[in-house]
């Protein structure tokens, strides 16, 4: 783990290089990298290091061949979330109308252009939201075989790869209907309906 008082120095070390700034990073065969220059009472770090452990672990299992926004899904649901939502700043302010959004919306975001808080905010939490369907759904069993499924394809670089998150895209056209059975559309409109259901003043 590599620790980073200067958080810019932390965004500049990462790749890709993205223009907003994070507490905590990780990358395949990288240390795990976190700014500790937050105000004493701050109390996300323990969720942060578990959601960048998350993400080493399930970019091995798929081998990084699925694209970002169910990778951040599962280590939001699987890492920040496990210290209850109200330790995390994104998903404390989980709400109905920043999360009803569809896969396509999420997979056509930039997230190397110079997003707006609430832009990062809802991809964050719209991702966390599908991963929390499809385990609520159909078993966290079932979510970790999407990843399997893509773990048999070859190891997926991302270094110097224009295409890298349209081509795992793709791959995940083709896992989640292996699995789930459902094109990425019904997929979408299935969640849709299902935030329908939810109370959002008592998520948990």
């Amino acid at each position: 783990m590599k620790l980073f008082f200067d958080r810019e120095m932390l965004r500049q070390r990462s790749i890709p290089e993205n223009p907003w700034l994070f507490t905590g990073w990780s990358e395949p065969d990288e240390s795990l990298k976190i700014y500790t220059g937050h105000p004493s009472e701050y109390t996300g770090y323990p969720g942060v290091v578990q959601h960048e452990l998350v993400h080493h672990i399930t970019i091995r299992i798929c081998n990084n061949n699925l694209p970002v926004w169910i990778l951040e899904g599962i280590a939001m649901y699987d890492g920040s979330a496990y210290y209850g939502l109200e330790s995390s700043s994104l998903l404390s302010s989980l709400s109905y109308a920043g999360v009803s959004y569809s896969i396509d919306y999420l997979e056509k975001m930039d997230l190397g252009s110079d997003l707006s808080t609430q832009d990062i905010y809802t991809y964050y939490n719209t991702s966390y939201m599908y991963v929390r369907y499809i385990t609520e759904t159909y078993g966290h069993e079932t979510l970790m075989d999407i990843f399997y499924e893509a773990g048999k394809k070859p190891f997926h670089d991302s270094t110097l790869n224009d295409t890298f998150e349209q081509e795992n895209q793709k791959t995940a056209d083709k896992v989640i209907k292996r699995v789930l059975g459902l094109t990425k559309a019904q997929l979408s409109e299935d969640y849709l309906i299902w935030l329908d259901t939810l109370d959002f003043d008592n998520l948990g």
